[in-house]
């Protein structure tokens, strides 16, 4: 028996093979004869997954399945990115829909493709710092990052105080928690904002407590506020704490003071004092004295070491008992003085480091007539600080 094939195409465009029978010369009938209808199937192709959103320079890995194909591979190709013999995609940095192709090695023309959707990045606003805590009055730089943007202008707003166009923020006298914020200029839906604290100040500032120790009355003064400074004194020692004093002898004597401290943590940070002393001019008859001094004295505990320093001018003129000081003790070795300052010495600044304890700093400048009526005066201009 020999065979006859034919090829033809049905209506789906699947290839058919008409295979005949026909008989051979010895006799069988040439007019019989059978059609076996075989389909061969067109290669498909299937890729997953077949949509995408991604960053730019995001990546994806897409995989192709084939079907009806003795060779299952296929060739990438892509746009708006770059992708590699093995379906590993990489999007490019231009925002876009862009596609990735597998294509039938075995048959070319049979291909399948994805869509790729590539976003432009979105636009972020970061200020520094985030925080800050500062006085009255107190200057802070804020700067301000914007990425995703091909303008990265801010502008600045601000509560509690003002801010420059440069985002230099000036705190207001307001105590309490505001806020800096920058506005993307491209994209004005975006922005940051920093927290900031105005504190109050946690100081004594002002004229101190003017007494008379020898019954020549002087009114106490007042703070801006209106508050009085008072001096508060240790019930069982008697040590003055957190206190100036002005006293004077003689009416015509001259004294004042003024000074300021400031608490960081409720703890002494600062200490600023101005006093002088004078009895120059006063005519006192012979056997009698006046006197004038202005005094400082504060009491203070280092739970840990802390760095100081201890500065100013003190001075004193040629009367009798003309004198004025600055020192710094330790309470627990009472020694002497770990620091001071002292007449002849001019304007200087001694510092050094505190170790854990209980320390006591006085400043004074007191002056007392000679008895034939000469008079002098002593100042004390001093500045302590901690760190």
């Amino acid at each position: 028996m020999n065979w006859i094939a034919q090829t033809g195409a049905n209506a789906h465009g699947q290839g058919e093979i008409f295979a005949t029978t026909i008989a051979n010369a010895f006799g069988d009938d040439f007019r019989n004869s059978n059609t076996v209808l075989v389909t061969v199937e067109d290669v498909k192709v299937a890729i997953r997954p077949q949509s995408v959103n991604l960053a730019p320079a995001g990546s994806q890995q897409f995989t192709a399945t084939l079907t009806h194909a003795t060779d299952t591979t296929v060739t990438w190709t892509a746009t708006g990115g770059a992708i590699d013999p093995q379906g590993f995609y990489i999007a490019g940095n231009t925002p876009g829909t862009f596609s990735v192709t597998a294509t039938s090695v075995e048959q070319p023309t049979k291909s399948a493709s994805a869509t790729v959707t590539i976003n432009a990045p979105p636009i972020t606003v970061t200020v520094s710092p985030a925080t800050v805590t500062i006085t009255p009055g107190q200057a802070q730089q804020f700067t301000a990052a914007v990425t995703g943007a091909a303008n990265t202008a801010v502008t600045w707003s601000a509560t509690g105080g003002t801010i420059s166009g440069s985002g230099l923020y000036t705190a207001g006298n307001t105590p309490g928690t505001f806020t800096v914020t920058a506005t993307s200029v491209e994209e004005p839906t975006e922005s940051a904002t920093a927290a900031v604290t105005i504190a109050a100040p946690s100081g004594v500032a002002g004229k101190a407590d003017v007494r008379s120790r020898y019954g020549y009355a002087s009114a106490a003064n007042t703070l801006p506020s209106g508050e009085v400074v008072i001096q508060r004194r240790d019930a069982s020692s008697g040590a003055k704490t957190f206190a100036a004093e002005v006293s004077v002898r003689d009416p015509d004597a001259s004294a004042q003071a003024a000074y300021t401290e400031t608490h960081i943590g409720g703890k002494l940070a600062a200490v600023t004092f101005s006093g002088s002393a004078s009895t120059s001019g006063i005519s006192g008859a012979a056997g009698t004295s006046s006197g004038a001094e202005v005094s400082y004295r504060v009491l203070f505990f280092l739970p840990e070491s802390a760095s100081f320093s201890l500065g100013g001018s003190i001075a004193a003129g040629s009367g009798f008992v003309d004198g004025a000081e600055a020192n710094l003790y330790n309470l627990d070795e009472p020694l002497g003085p770990v620091a001071e300052l002292s007449v002849g010495a001019g304007p200087r600044t001694v510092s050094g480091t505190l170790p854990a304890g209980r320390y006591g700093l006085t400043i004074y400048a007191g002056d007392s007539t000679f008895p034939d009526g000469s008079g002098g005066s002593a100042s004390a201009n001093v500045t302590f600080e901690l760190r």
